[in-house]
């Protein structure tokens, strides 16, 4: 029943995401089928929250990794997919990534845009291309006061 009021919370305030201690089976099958085109080793350790990110009332998945497999000196591997019905669909793995990882308002081609920490460049702005998120956050540019201001945090 408490699942059931943070969905509803969910769809009426836009305000929430729905992290949970135990993944949903969407999510599970997910990560087995990305590890495994991946070539690697199924992933045990990750941090997840469900929320919308394209506006289309369907939750999406942000999961940061925690696995060695995906962590380095530069972060962890972050990624995104897409609710599709009751199935996730994997959208894009932004390496070099670590907490906090957080969902703007602004918006591009549909997509909210996030901010991540790079450990070598701080708090940059990753928006999406019409397909995905992009690969190296290293290399972009720091999320503005504005920006941090009208957002909210994921993954802490």
């Amino acid at each position: 029943m408490r699942f059931l009021a943070l969905i509803i919370s969910f769809f009426l305030f836009e305000k929430l995401a729905l992290v949970a201690p135990q993944p949903p089976a969407a999510l599970s099958s997910a990560l087995i089928k990305f590890a495994k085109n991946e070539g690697a080793s199924p992933i045990k350790h990750f941090r997840y929250v469900l929320t919308d990110l394209n506006a289309d009332n369907i939750l999406d998945a942000v999961v940061l990794l925690g696995d060695s497999y995906w962590c380095g000196s530069g972060g962890c591997t972050m990624l995104v997919f897409k609710g599709q019905g009751r199935q996730l669909r994997f959208v894009s793995s932004t390496s070099l990534t670590d907490e906090p990882i957080i969902q703007t308002r602004v918006r591009q081609n549909g997509w909210s845009s996030l901010i991540v920490y790079s450990p070598r460049r701080g708090k940059v702005i990753l928006n999406f291309n019409g397909k995905q998120y992009p690969e190296n956050p290293s290399t972009l540019g720091l999320a503005s006061d504005r920006e941090l201001s009208q957002a909210r945090i994921l993954i802490k």
